[in-house]
């Protein structure tokens, strides 16, 4: 198995920064020192951990998930919301996007450690509980989610009948020009690219309010953010530049400013540490800490994806994108 190194200063910075979320009972924080997480969260970590051949870690995450699993029948379904530091779920319903990541990590895990039994029963569980959610009327985002997490398995019973679903629930609620987290979930899943042209609807330039004087350029992830706040999400304008760096050979925009611009939000949190935020400026309704203020995992994730050149929502294209061969 390869160790893959960090290549730079900041890229080390952001793994450690993942890596200090990690709580006693194994899921990792969504910011430091805070009592709550989600699936999805979790599941990005995951990823973070596979990839750096830390599978012990990513395996912590995943028993946390399977004694619910084992513990629950019929299972339809994580519930989205947990206590990192207690290991236990919060009362939350499921989520279909959370725990299409969920698999989308787990089958990661195995492309990579094929003879490991730690996660498959959890796998199964999961998967079939995507299959039997299928639906053609929700979210674009959670369908979109479902279908690329189910994509290996499209030959298994009833598997190709859920993703058709997926597929039509995506296109009957996606809207390049409202949402800009559809754009990522077109070009990186369903490979179209034509949301890219909508993508100036979103751009905006905020102070940071964090020191008051820092201006950043950025993306807001909905057409509500534009026309209201112009509130910089920091994750969705991330997710932007890793879906523009797989598909800059097709597209006319250069984005690469991006990277730039975000580093010049990094939060140290201690030697060879530090996260971003996740949004710029002040939210009507703010978050305690604010999001402008504290490091979250989601941003630092997807930015580590992007110095990988990693797609999430292809696990089978894995070994060959991290020449893990």
């Amino acid at each position: 198995m390869f160790f893959r190194v960090c290549y730079s200063s900041a890229e080390l910075s952001e793994y450690r920064f993942v890596e200090s979320l990690i709580s006693p009972y194994g899921l990792v924080a969504s910011r430091p020192g805070e009592c709550y997480t989600t699936v999805y969260k979790n599941a990005l970590a995951a990823l973070v951990f596979i990839h750096y051949a830390k599978p012990d870690r990513a395996e912590r995450i995943f028993s946390v998930f399977q004694a619910y699993a084992d513990a629950t029948t019929p299972f339809t379904g994580l519930p989205q919301c947990w206590n990192p530091c207690t290991g236990s779920p919060f009362p939350s319903g499921s989520n279909v996007g959370d725990d299409s990541f969920l698999l989308l990590a787990l089958s990661c895990y195995m492309t990579e450690y094929p003879a490991s039994t730690a996660c498959t029963s959890l796998l199964q569980k999961v998967k079939l509980s995507l299959r039997d959610r299928a639906v053609t009327n929700m979210i674009a985002e959670g369908a979109a989610n479902a279908y690329a997490a189910l994509k290996p398995y499209a030959g298994e019973d009833g598997i190709s009948q859920a993703m058709s679903k997926y597929r039509q629930s995506f296109l009957n609620d996606v809207c390049y020009s409202n949402v800009l987290d559809h754009t990522v979930r077109g070009a990186l899943v369903f490979g179209d690219v034509a949301g890219f042209r909508q993508m100036h609807r979103f751009a905006a330039t905020n102070t940071w309010a964090y020191d008051g004087t820092t201006i950043v350029r950025g993306f807001a992830d909905s057409q509500w953010d534009t026309g209201h706040e112009t509130n910089i999400n920091v994750e969705i304008t991330v997710q932007l530049l890793l879906a523009w760096s797989l598909w800059r050979s097709e597209l006319d925009d250069d984005l690469s400013w991006i990277e730039g611009e975000t580093a010049r939000l990094s939060l140290p949190q201690g030697p060879d540490c530090a996260g971003l935020p996740y949004f710029v400026s002040a939210r009507i309704s703010e978050w305690t800490p604010p999001a402008y203020a504290t490091p979250i995992v989601d941003p630092v994730v997807f930015m580590l994806f992007y110095r990988w050149g990693f797609n999430p929502f292809s696990p089978g294209q894995r070994c060959a994108a991290f020449g893990f061969q």
